[in-house]
């Protein structure tokens, strides 16, 4: 893997989704158990901070009212739609827990982290592609 050509890109790789007490778990949980995501995205993280890969999280904040952190304005609902985050009500709440990407694969300074995603789309209202 040569650093300079490759990027990793962790998507929602919350406290949300990833752990137990996160409002989404149990809707990943057999997934990410059967690959083990847990244990090896961290390994895959490692080798590429080895290999001076970027690193790249898009994590999904929303506010407390049930919108994203970005100034579009969304529709609340307390049913969960997979493709429209920003249908969501009281998941990925920003200064929360849920909100928080989980340690064991936790930004480091030099690390990308997408601000302003504006739906479930990591280029939407981000500036990824310029990163890329």
């Amino acid at each position: 893997m040569s650093g300079s050509r490759t990027a990793i890109l962790l998507l929602d790789f919350q406290n949300e989704f990833v752990k137990k007490g996160g409002k989404l778990h149990n809707d990943v949980a057999d997934t990410m158990e059967k690959t083990g995501a847990l244990e090896n995205v961290p390994k895959l993280v490692d080798f590429a901070r080895k290999t001076d890969a970027m690193i790249i999280y898009s994590p999904v904040v929303m506010k407390e009212s049930g919108t994203l952190t970005s100034s579009v304005t969304r529709r609340q609902s307390t049913t969960f739609h997979s493709s429209e985050y920003s249908k969501q009500y009281g998941l990925f709440t920003e200064n929360t827990w849920n909100c928080e990407i989980i340690h064991e694969v936790e930004p480091r300074n030099d690390d990308i982290i997408l601000r302003d995603r504006s739906d479930f789309c990591a280029f939407e209202g981000t500036k990824l592609m310029s990163e890329l």
